[in-house]
């Protein structure tokens, strides 16, 4: 590589100071012009040292001059009336004259050309013109000679005898007439216009009919009542159980607290269990609003009837009860058993009191593969027994769905980001749990292919030493 000369040294300043040559192009000149093989990061350390900077500072723009007000320049001439100017606008407006007349009035009253915005500004504002009052004909009343007429003295009010209203009118036409549409709205300005009615005769003629005016507002009777009111009473219809209304009657009244006694829950459960067939959605209970019965009902209504209802304690013997049924029966052939009755199984019975009340009518059909009649009696023979084994049964499923239950309120009070958490952790689990799995699967597949392989090497062997013996 050559060593930088003055006459390259010039000449790199000269590039880069007064016209200002990218490096790039400038090597590619250089070489060319003295014979070397300078790179571009060569010129850009010489520029360097010799004190060339690589980028040129910008001037700084010069600061805008302020401008200056001149106090010699005129004034704008805004449109200001005074209250004479806006009165005498009004004036000219209200006896009929254009703009252009306005125009010309007030250029010759103030010598001032307005245009038609300042005008329509003015009229806008508000004027203090004293307006003439408009006077009502007084009919003339004919007095005949010798006749005393007595002195009336009228304490209705003043508006009785103004002229009424176009909604009033409206509203006659409506009671009136069967007219709708543009054909209505015609006739309320003509029976306006004619001013037939005063305010107070056309209120009590709309007041008289009412019930035609307003009509549209009463609802339309529904299916079951239009049923009631044409149909005959027939006595073979199922009404409700009178024996809820008797309980109803029978209940107690709350205790203190407002807590709910056992014979309000049991009413409660008892009238929602009832199939619903025509009776009403919620009962009526002294002292209790219908939000409180429905909290209540939402709080009950998937605990065991057990739970509710104390289980019966048998006050007579098993011995006794045997020969009372025995009498009752006499020689009466014992009816056979139903397999139906005789098919559950323990595992079955906890199945059907733990998750009785989750399974829907099909699910539970399919499950036990009964009708859903005899599923429903099992499930009432179970609550009702006083068997050790039911009432132990009965107390285990009891914990299951209490544990249930807290789990359920547990995970319900885990917000959004730990259950999302608990998720993301029970995904990654099962996924782990995948690939052991399939790993396990690859492994015993190896295995039994290297075990096969291996059966038959031996077998191969096995063969050719029995063919090497003889045999």
């Amino acid at each position: 590589m050559r060593k930088w000369t003055t006459e390259m040294e010039a000449y790199l300043i000269v590039q880069r100071t007064v016209d200002k040559t990218p490096y790039k192009l400038l090597s590619v000149r250089l070489n060319k012009k003295f014979n070397t093989k300078f790179k571009v990061h060569d010129l850009q350390n010489k520029a360097h040292r010799l004190g060339i900077r690589q980028k040129q500072s910008k001037p700084e723009p010069s600061p805008k001059p302020v401008k200056v007000k001149s106090r010699l320049a005129p004034k704008m001439d805004y449109f200001k009336p005074n209250q004479e100017q806006i009165n005498f606008v009004h004036a000219m407006n209200l006896n009929g004259f254009v703009m252009e007349k306005i125009r010309q009035a007030y250029l010759e009253q103030y010598e001032r050309k307005l245009s038609n915005i300042q005008i329509t500004t003015t009229l806008r504002k508000a004027h203090t013109l004293e307006l003439p009052k408009e006077v009502k004909p007084v009919k003339k009343e004919v007095l005949v000679v010798g006749e005393v007429k007595p002195l009336k003295v009228s304490n209705a009010p003043d508006w009785h005898s103004d002229i009424a209203t176009r909604k009033q009118c409206r509203c006659i036409i409506t009671i009136t007439t069967d007219l709708k549409g543009s054909a209505k709205t015609k006739a309320t300005n003509e029976l306006y216009n004619s001013e037939e009615y005063t305010k107070l005769q056309a209120r009590d003629l709309i007041k008289a009919n009412q019930d035609k005016l307003f009509g549209w507002k009463k609802k339309p009777p529904t299916t079951r009542e239009k049923h009631n009111l044409t149909t005959p009473h027939n006595p073979n219809t199922r009404l409700p159980s009178p024996t809820f209304d008797a309980l109803k009657h029978s209940i107690k009244k709350r205790s203190a607290y407002n807590r709910w006694t056992k014979e309000e829950d049991a009413f409660l459960y008892d009238f929602k269990k009832q199939p619903h067939e025509g009776r009403q959605t919620w009962p009526v209970m002294e002292g209790r609003t219908l939000g409180a019965i429905k909290t209540r009902w939402y709080d009950i209504r998937h605990t065991i009837r057990s739970e509710i209802y104390a289980p019966a304690t048998p006050t007579k013997s098993f011995e006794e009860m045997a020969e009372e049924v025995n009498e009752y029966i006499g020689d009466i052939p014992l009816r056979e058993t139903n397999v139906a009755e005789t098919m559950w199984t323990k595992e079955d019975d906890l199945d059907l009191l733990c998750n009785f009340y989750e399974y829907s009518i099909d699910e539970a059909r399919n499950r036990f593969n009964v009708p859903y009649s005899v599923i429903a009696n099992r499930l009432e023979t179970l609550i009702d027994s006083t068997e050790p084994n039911h009432i132990e049964m009965l107390m285990e499923a009891t914990k299951t769905i209490k544990a249930r239950r807290k789990q359920a309120a547990d995970e319900a009070k885990n917000g959004f980001w730990k259950r999302r958490k608990l998720r993301k952790q029970a995904k990654k689990e099962a996924k782990k749990e995948r690939r052991i799995e399939y790993r396990l699967q690859r492994l015993e597949a190896m295995f039994s292919k290297r075990r096969a392989k291996l059966d038959r090497k031996v077998a191969k062997a096995e063969k050719r030493l029995k063919k090497l013996r003889g045999e």
